[in-house]
């Protein structure tokens, strides 16, 4: 278990260390790389939504820049340090309404996941949730968001029910680990001042 439990922070850190101070640079350049070769760019403003909303958005907007040439690219405002620098003039506006309704029914999402962890430290396993949505290719979805027709392909709620981060991370360590690149990068709230000291050189 011992070894298990290195092998799950080595497969954290993988992702984590690697080209810390560079990463939010490079993920926009690319960003804007994929926007500049897009017909048509869609833009949704979260602000003021919920969490649950604003982690739905994300999520198809990951999954509507695989390939913009399915149904146009995708830019999420209203987000902290998003920034608008990086969008070509020509813009389509979207309320989030419409937004979900073209994610939904455009075919980039297979299906989605019922995740309802928002409160307490059941929402630690969010970065789980996020990176097995797009290892499926779906969008998470709240109860208070409708699926529009997508079928449900795992439900959260039930398979997850009292999981620690630990637990979750071990769990698509074991059974993923080959099928992404590293963890999803979201933070479900975690006080990150002190990270640095918990990470030692290598």
């Amino acid at each position: 278990k011992d070894r298990r439990r290195l092998l799950v922070c080595s497969f954290l850190r993988r992702c984590s260390s690697r080209w810390r101070a560079d990463q939010g640079a490079m993920w926009r350049l690319l960003l804007a790389v994929k926007l500049a070769a897009a017909t048509d760019v869609y833009t949704v403003n979260v602000s003021g939504a919920s969490l649950a909303e604003k982690v739905t958005v994300q999520t198809c907007s990951g999954l509507l820049n695989r390939d913009v040439s399915v149904a146009g690219a995708s830019f999420v405002l209203g987000l902290e340090k998003s920034n608008d620098f990086w969008l070509p003039e020509a813009t389509t506006k979207l309320s989030m309404e419409e937004y979900l309704e073209k994610c939904f029914k455009s075919g980039v999402a297979k299906g989605y996941i019922r995740y309802t962890s928002w409160e307490g430290s059941d929402i630690q396993t969010l970065n789980n949730a996020v990176t097995l949505a797009g290892v499926l290719d779906a969008v998470l979805l709240d109860d208070s968001v409708q699926p529009q027709g997508l079928p449900m392909l795992r439900d959260l709620h039930v398979e997850w029910a009292g999981w620690s981060e630990l637990t979750a991370t071990e769990y698509m360590y074991e059974n993923y680990v080959n099928q992404t690149t590293g963890p999803a990068k979201t933070n479900p709230g975690w006080n990150t001042s002190v990270a640095r000291l918990l990470i030692p050189r290598i």
